[in-house]
């Protein structure tokens, strides 16, 4: 099953270059408890900050349309798409559109819920008003496992926590784990989800790594870090790489970036592939989202999966349950990530979507190190 083929989804009709128009006065919103524009200060744009202003809205409110929130990062590579003669893809177009974003949201003339950041978060724990609301809240927190019959076990990993919202939707809605790697897997993760991962197999099933990574001198070489030291942990996990690989950069030409010199890896990578690197972040999360719902249900058995969302709802359950598999499932070969987007496993694709079950709870997830 080969990736999606296409250009680079970009809903709507871009705006066209900064007009030299005059200003429009801007009011100052009310707050209501549920507005996401707030101004906390006066703040009077000039022409082209005003015009990045009017872009930012646009393009963020698309991708609020289809569900998506956007990092200030994912927000610059779209305005680099779009707009590459008026934002070209340099540092310092990277640090003035962040000075302009961050006027615009404190001046209330950008959603505060349109720019996300995922790497900085309150931890903590969960509280109750009583113990009825601890028991109506826990109703929405059980699930059951409808991976638990499938003959492999598949959980999806991105090398940046920028994108684990992204990469979490589209795996939730399969009801299959996701892992935000953070660069290279610290020492003690990587052990845990190896014990994890044997586990799995200690029950007759294959485990399944989906990968996501930068393609640049690091991003290339985690596929094999992760590979090598899961094997040295005892795990014979299955480590598919679907994405960011050369034929992938040429449908949807995501903005380059040169090559970071100073990475020890640098000089394999650029042998390999020149002296560009790209970034994951570049693609539209929707094509994002397509490649990972696709490479899972290439590992999915169809059939099992409608019994066991089937056996959620108490009309549809049967009074037993089907044997789990053992040694009955074929199990693929280990590999290296592929050269060619063509190669997918045994398990043939979905042609229809079929998954409706209710998002699964990954809060278990935790970085160890």
């Amino acid at each position: 099953m080969a990736p999606p083929h296409g250009e680079l989804a970009c809903p709507g009709t871009p705006l066209g270059p900064p007009q030299k128009t005059p200003l429009k006065s801007v009011s100052r919103p009310s707050y209501s408890g549920t507005m996401s524009r707030i101004a906390y200060e006066t703040w009077r744009p000039s022409r082209a900050s005003q015009w990045m202003v009017d872009a930012a809205n646009q393009i963020c409110a698309e991708y609020a349309r289809q569900g998506y929130d956007l990092t200030l990062r994912q927000l610059y590579y779209q305005f680099v798409s779009r707009y590459p003669d008026v934002v070209p893809n340099t540092q310092r177009s990277y640090k003035n559109l962040g000075t302009v974003i961050d006027k615009a949201r404190r001046a209330g003339l950008l959603d505060w819920d349109y720019i996300v950041d995922r790497t900085r978060n309150l931890m903590g724990y969960t509280t109750y008003e009583d113990p009825a609301d601890f028991l109506t809240a826990m109703t929405t927190r059980y699930h059951t496992d409808v991976w638990a019959d499938q003959p492999y076990r598949v959980e999806v990993w991105v090398e940046k926590e920028a994108l684990s919202g992204v990469v979490g939707r589209a795996a939730s809605s399969r009801n299959v784990d996701y892992f935000s790697c953070r660069g290279y897997v610290s020492q003690s993760e990587l052990h845990t989800a190896a014990r994890r991962l044997a586990r799995y197999e200690d029950t007759g099933q294959t485990p399944v790594v989906i990968y996501l990574g930068d393609h640049d001198p690091s991003g290339i070489d985690m596929t094999r870090d992760i590979s090598t030291r899961l094997a040295l942990f005892g795990a014979d996990v299955e480590v598919r790489r679907i994405a960011l690989y050369a034929d992938q950069i040429r449908v949807y030409n995501p903005p380059p970036n040169p090559a970071q010199l100073t990475d020890s890896r640098a000089t394999t990578y650029i042998h390999d592939h020149g002296t560009l690197s790209w970034e994951l972040d570049a693609l539209d999360p929707g094509v994002l989202a397509r490649l990972i719902t696709q490479e899972i249900d290439a590992w999915c058995d169809r059939t099992l999966y409608n019994q066991a969302v089937g056996h959620r709802n108490p009309r549809t359950r049967p009074t037993h349950r089907p044997r789990r598999p053992m040694a009955h499932h074929r199990r693929v070969p280990r590999m290296t990530p592929p050269s060619h987007p063509h190669h997918r496993p045994p398990t043939p694709p979905f042609d229809t979507p079929i998954f409706n079950g209710v998002l699964l709870d990954v809060s278990r997830e935790r970085n160890h190190s």
